[in-house]
């Protein structure tokens, strides 16, 4: 937490070092959006000061905030055991401990992907509105976060109409996904096209290697 600032941090300190009136100009300078993590890392500093701990903080909230919503959905699919196992296994995961420590979008991103599946699943057990309601925040900010999240949006539409087959319940996926897919057209349409794209396009063997990492694969195959 009190390492140096690698490349990509510095664009969250530079962001939100001007206050707040300049978050907004200067987040649309950045590859994507960065108004939200900004004005996150600039309250990080408002309460532990202009330091690494304290740009970094609201990473390290939402990687607590994720272990205890996988350990809640793990719990309602698969039951307490393999939730527990799953609470486990990922802080393990080399992407989420290197995340969880940095001052970019990933983590906090992360943590709205599964706060929009939690609130599907409570959805679907309580039938409340304001379920509803938080679900579209959560898919809202999760795009905001990081564009290549909007992937996490069919997730949660399949949860709900997996689980309320027929598609009697097509409205409530509508809600919870429509403020996703609107910031995902919004960013498409309103970034250049060469700040989406990387120059080196992966290969198929580097699509496994990220979908199953090594350390991954080996604690998964001892948990078994």
């Amino acid at each position: 937490m009190f390492s140096s600032l690698w490349l990509d941090e510095w664009a969250t300190y530079l962001i939100g070092s001007q206050g707040l009136a300049r978050i907004d100009t200067l987040a649309k300078l950045y590859i994507t959006d960065q108004r939200f993590i900004s004005f996150t890392g600039w309250l990080g500093t408002q309460l532990l000061g202009v330091n690494e701990f304290g740009l970094r903080l609201y990473s390290l909230l939402a990687g607590g905030w994720c272990l205890f919503v996988i350990y809640q959905l793990g719990r309602r699919w698969f039951g307490a055991r393999a939730a527990l196992l799953s609470a486990v296994m990922f802080p393990c995961l080399h992407a989420v401990y290197q995340q969880a420590a940095n001052a970019r979008a990933y983590m906090l991103g992360l943590s709205f992907f599964l706060s929009l599946l939690w609130c599907v699943e409570l959805w679907l057990e309580r039938r409340r509105w304001y379920w509803l309601v938080l679900g579209a925040a959560g898919s809202y900010f999760m795009v905001h976060a990081h564009l290549l999240q909007a992937l996490g949006l069919g997730l949660a539409g399949l949860r709900v109409l997996w689980a309320v087959r027929p598609w009697t319940h097509w409205w409530a996926v509508l809600l919870m996904t429509l403020p996703g897919l609107a910031e995902a057209i919004y960013q498409v349409v309103n970034r250049p096209l060469a700040n989406l794209v990387h120059a080196a396009q992966p290969t198929p063997i580097d699509f496994l290697n990220a979908l199953f990492p090594q350390p991954a694969a080996g604690l998964l195959l001892l948990v078994l």
